[in-house]
C-alpha cells in the first residue's frame, strides 16, 4: 500500500467515488440518471484498464506501479478528490435552503454547453413536476430548477475529471514502465558486476573494448 500524505490509497481514493456514484443514483431528486449511469461506466473501465480499481497490496495495482512515482500518483489523487466532492455536491444541492440557491450564482450559458440548452427546452416539463409551483418572481427559474442546473453542471465537472484521468493514463504508464525498467536496469548491472555508481565514460570504454577487442587500448 502506497497512501499519499493524508494515509489515502489510489484503491481506497477509488472506492470512495464509487460510493459517491451510488449515493448520486438513489437521489430522488436527481432525474439525470443517464448522466450518472453515463460517466459511472466511463469510470469503471478507466480503473479496470489502468489498475485503481485493484487493492493496493497487489504487484498490478496502481498504488503498488506508482510506489516510486509522487508526483504522478499525487495527480490522479486530486483528480479523485475532485471527483469524489463534485459528485457529492450533486446530490447535497437539493437539501439547499431556497434563499441560498436563489442567490447561488448559475453557470454562464457558454460555459454550460448543451445540457443548459437542454435544460430550457425542457423548462416545462420541469416546472411542472416540482412540488412547489411558486417560483421567485425576480428570478427565471425556481428552487428546484436552480437546484437541477447546478447539479448538472457538477456532473458535467464530473465528466471533465474522468476525461482527465483517461489523458493521464498515458503518463501513468510512462511513469510506471520508467520505474520498472531503472529497476531492471539496476538489477542488470548488479548481476554483471557493474558499480551502480560508476562513471559513464567507463562504462563506455569497457563497452567498446569488449566489442572491438583486436582494437589498440590507447584508441579507448
Amino acid at each position: 500500500m502506497t497512501p499519499d500524505s493524508d494515509g489515502i490509497s489510489i484503491h481506497a481514493a477509488y472506492s470512495s467515488c464509487i460510493t459517491s456514484f451510488l449515493s448520486c443514483r438513489q437521489n430522488p431528486h436527481l432525474t439525470w440518471l443517464s448522466l450518472v449511469d453515463d460517466e459511472l461506466g466511463r469510470f469503471k473501465a478507466w480503473a479496470a484498464n489502468i489498475g485503481s480499481s485493484r487493492n493496493a497490496s497487489s504487484t498490478s495495482s496502481l498504488d503498488f506501479r506508482l510506489r516510486d512515482s509522487p508526483r504522478t500518483q499525487s495527480m490522479v489523487l486530486l483528480l479523485l478528490r475532485g471527483l469524489r466532492i463534485n459528485l457529492g455536491y450533486a446530490t447535497r444541492i437539493f437539501e439547499e435552503p431556497e434563499d441560498v440557491l436563489y442567490d447561488t450564482k448559475l453557470p454562464d450559458d457558454q460555459n454550460f454547453g448543451s445540457v443548459d440548452l437542454q435544460l430550457r427546452l425542457n423548462h416545462k416539463s420541469i416546472r411542472g413536476s416540482s412540488e412547489n409551483p411558486e417560483e421567485n418572481s425576480s428570478h427565471p427559474y425556481t428552487a428546484i430548477e436552480i437546484a437541477t442546473i447546478l447539479s448538472i453542471e457538477a456532473l458535467q465537472t464530473v465528466h471533465n475529471i474522468i476525461s482527465q484521468l483517461q489523458r493521464l493514463s498515458t503518463t501513468i504508464r510512462r511513469a510506471s514502465a520508467r520505474e520498472y525498467d531503472i529497476r531492471l536496469a539496476k538489477e542488470r548491472d548488479i548481476k554483471d558486476g557493474i558499480d551502480e555508481g560508476a562513471d559513464d565514460e567507463m562504462c563506455m570504454i569497457n563497452l567498446v573494448q569488449n566489442r572491438f577487442k583486436e582494437a589498440d587500448p590507447t584508441l579507448c
